[in-house]
């Protein structure tokens, strides 16, 4: 995630279901190599909403929202010889690369950052030490590292508490590194250069019909339903619990990006590059267009699951997605 000049402030008008917070184009934050040891505002005496990363591999600021503005604090001191850092959908904990015998550790980054604290660290046992990517499931808890040289994948779950490596798989010589994992590990899917797509839920991988080219993937989540998006047919379309009978879930939608909230109740389907967002009722499969700011970043959800950040090279803006109905 590459960002420059970012706003300081973003001004709020209230966030209610799908609304977009209006951005603040002043005050800029320089992320610049000399920019963690800058002075800014502090948030700690606000509820942290979240975490912005970026654009460096070890930049990270607590997100805050006070008086219907968004503030970012001063970067988060990271533990000793970090190299690189991930935040997952939720962000309860982080993902952190570091010179150590064991290079890759779950930090809990918002202990630290409120306690004051960066020692509470969870090495993952014998897993690859220098993924080239890493994928997160829809709330955090399983997580895809990937070797590109290798052609290899390994599934970890039960994140955060009790990080487990659960399986390491081969790839097939034609998948790419489109992928999606569910929260409990147990499904992984990856698109092959043909735009087709496999499913593995042991050590083999069978194919989904050849229907769709996928240009995004994702899980609902907390279950095994499988969102795919084709731009050329401008649909998403999803695979009930992993079954290979499929339904459609929007039209004349053309999304390189899928993510749900928290609960699995709502879709946030993306444009990037074009900055177009749908938001998808997953029960009632209302769409809701939104038109925001192009080429934006993969979107992050922030702490509560239901709010989701917005970036891109000019500024920031958040979206809420609604929650279940009592």
């Amino acid at each position: 995630m590459v960002l420059r000049n970012l706003p300081f402030c973003i001004f709020l008008s209230g966030i209610l279901s799908a609304q977009i917070a209006s951005v603040a184009r002043n005050q800029p934050v320089a992320h610049s190599a000399d920019d963690r040891h800058q002075t800014h505002p502090q948030t700690a005496a606000a509820p942290i909403s979240g975490y912005l990363a970026g654009p460096g591999p070890l930049e990270v600021r607590a997100v805050s929202t006070v008086s219907q503005k968004l503030r970012l604090a001063d970067p988060v001191a990271v533990p000793a010889g970090s190299k690189q850092i991930w935040l997952p959908p939720r962000q309860q904990y982080a993902l952190v690369e570091q010179t150590a015998n064991e290079p890759l550790s779950v930090w809990a980054m918002h202990k630290a950052v409120t306690h004051g604290t960066n020692e509470d660290l969870i090495p993952l046992k014998g897993v690859m030490p220098h993924p080239d990517m890493v994928v997160f499931s829809p709330r955090g808890e399983s997580i895809i590292l990937f070797s590109q040289t290798s052609a290899t994948l390994q599934v970890v779950n039960h994140l955060p508490a009790e990080p487990t490596l659960s399986r390491t798989l081969s790839l097939p010589p034609d998948a790419t590194s489109d992928m999606a994992i569910s929260d409990d590990g147990a499904l992984i899917a990856v698109a092959r250069a043909t735009g087709s797509v496999l499913l593995s839920s042991d050590e083999k991988w069978t194919p989904l019909p050849a229907a769709f080219s996928a240009d995004a993937l994702a899980f609902v989540a907390k279950t095994h339903d499988l969102l795919m998006s084709d731009t050329a047919q401008k649909v998403i379309v999803i695979f009930p619990d992993s079954a290979k009978a499929y339904r459609l879930v929007a039209q004349d939608v053309q999304a390189d990006y899928l993510a749900t909230t928290r609960g699995g109740e709502q879709l946030m389907a993306a444009n990037l590059s074009q900055g177009h967002i749908w938001t998808v009722d997953l029960k009632t499969l209302q769409v809701s267009p939104k038109e925001v700011m192009a080429n934006l970043h993969d979107p992050s959800a922030l702490r509560d699951g239901y709010t989701f950040l917005l970036s891109n090279s000019e500024g920031l803006a958040l979206m809420r997605l609604a929650e279940a109905s009592r």
